[in-house]
């Protein structure tokens, strides 16, 4: 994982007040598949882009890796952290990964759009790992 994750999971950690924790990784995702899908394609249109990203902010989700937890919220305009959706253990039982889509043990979905999938893939290893291999001096 790139340093430029991490150091937006820590800014992402600062803005959420989230004490004694490190930022480890992040990845912005959507609520449903169909979402994703649409709003990829309409936020990369000329002048469309910047109206449908703000419309679709509803649908936007956040998934915060620390060095402690995981976290689901769901996103505001600049970054900006809005409710806690979810807050998890690190291990191997909290998040399921299939291709775009990470599932959690409560049943929380996050869907990606299918150009950022491979985001998905890096936030679940970090999860997975997270409590077996120190995550927070991985330098993951």
């Amino acid at each position: 994982m790139g340093n430029k994750r991490k150091r937006m999971a820590g800014r992402y950690v600062r803005r959420a007040h989230i004490p004694a924790e490190e930022g480890v990784t992040i990845s912005f995702g959507f609520s449903s598949f169909a979402i994703a899908i649409l709003a990829s394609v309409l936020e990369e249109l000329p002048y469309v882009g910047i109206v449908a990203g703000l419309l679709f902010f509803h649908f936007h989700r956040t998934v915060l890796v620390t060095d402690q937890h995981v976290y689901v919220y769901r996103d505001l305009p600049f970054h900006q952290p809005g409710a806690q959706l979810g807050k998890y253990p690190l291990g191997p039982n909290t998040v399921t990964r299939v291709r775009g889509k990470l599932t959690f043990s409560d049943g929380q979905v996050v869907w990606h759009s299918p150009l950022f999938a491979w985001r998905v893939r890096q936030v679940a290893e970090a999860v997975q790992a997270g409590s077996t291999l120190g995550i927070g001096t991985r330098g993951l």
